[in-house]
């Protein structure tokens, strides 16, 4: 991030402006692109406390939501679990086999830079828990999921109170949330058949394949059904989009002059 400080140096960038590289580094699909989206996410938290920019360029659940879609893609188990903590405060050491804490460390922080996981958040964690076939890290992910899941009802911390209110967003995130369940019940099923989980614990994530099972049985498949995915829309060439617009509404009067001249 080099700019000569004569033209407003990075004090000028805000989170809009690294949203947009994260979305450009996903559209590339490079190699390690993961791991470069958590580098930036650590560069903004840097000039956040350091920078004149400060709240401006605050990552927000938007950003994490990104970088945790560039670790599904890229299958990277470790740079999801380290965005979850630089989200969260929560210590995902603290949930995988072996080292399971009855009270997970938090690290103290403002609220404004600890944030509530959304179900895209955790829809994108587990999906990439289960990209990695590693039924470990599978555990560890159910085992967040289920200390989030407090009320005993799947996606009630990060939907149902937070369920957005206009359509737009309400299909976006009911989307997310069909997403989730559909990953809860790929996880527990496999961890169930692979008869690898206490059964204490796999009585709690049994609950949840239950409440998945619901959510998807709902009518929320409708809206689900009629929704494209967002993540895919976000990288439609703008020029497509306004040729699909274009094509759907009266031409005016300078498209139609041009395209007289065009065909004569």
């Amino acid at each position: 991030m080099k700019r000569p400080q004569v033209r407003g140096g990075v004090d000028i960038i805000d989170r809009a402006h690294m949203e947009e590289v994260l979305k450009a580094r996903l559209a590339l699909a490079a190699h390690g692109s993961a791991h470069l989206s958590v580098e930036t996410l650590e560069w903004m938290l840097r000039q956040e406390k350091q920078g004149a920019n400060g709240p401006k360029i605050r990552p927000g659940v938007p950003t994490y939501n990104l970088v945790l879609l560039a670790c599904w893609r890229g299958i990277d188990w470790n740079s999801a679990t380290k965005t979850f903590n630089l989200m969260t405060g929560y210590h995902c050491h603290d949930f995988m086999d072996g080292a399971v804490a009855a009270s997970p460390r938090v690290d103290q922080r403002p609220k404004s830079q600890q944030l509530i996981p959304t179900a895209e958040t955790m829809s994108c964690l587990l999906r990439t828990a289960l990209a990695t076939q590693n039924s470990a890290n599978m555990r560890q992910c159910l085992r967040i999921i289920d200390h989030f899941d407090k009320t005993g009802e799947l996606l009630s911390v990060f939907s149902k109170n937070l369920a957005p209110e206009s359509t737009k967003a309400m299909k976006n995130w009911s989307f997310h949330v069909v997403k989730l369940a559909t990953a809860v019940l790929e996880a527990v099923n496999h961890i169930s058949a692979n008869n690898n989980a206490r059964d204490d614990e796999l009585k709690l994530w049994n609950r949840l394949r239950g409440e998945a099972k619901r959510i998807l049985e709902a009518d929320m498949h409708k809206i689900y059904a009629q929704t494209p995915d967002p993540a895919a829309e976000e990288f439609v060439p703008q020029a497509r989009r306004d040729n699909e617009e274009r094509g759907q509404r009266p031409l005016t009067k300078y498209e139609m002059a041009f395209g007289s001249r065009k065909s004569g």
